[in-house]
């Protein structure tokens, strides 16, 4: 029936969204490893307290990467 046929147009076209945006997230991941390969810790540590240095980890380190890209493009640290 033509109900059936949209529930399941509707169910591929979430499935695909959510695809998109999975693809989305693992290509800004790989931007970020390229980043940090080609140009090192880049700012990605941070002081932990006790006067030595600790790898920034999770959102943290997306952060400091993002930060590095953009200031070297030119834009807003």
């Amino acid at each position: 029936s033509f109900a059936a046929w949209q529930a399941a147009t509707a169910a591929k076209e979430a499935e695909i969204a959510a695809l998109k945006a999975e693809r989305d997230a693992a290509m800004k991941d790989a931007e970020r490893y390229r980043w940090l390969r080609n140009h090192g810790d880049s700012g990605c540590t941070g002081k932990d307290g006790y006067g030595g240095q600790e790898l920034l980890i999770d959102e943290r380190l997306d952060a400091a990467i993002d930060a590095s890209i953009a200031k070297a493009e030119g834009g807003a640290a």
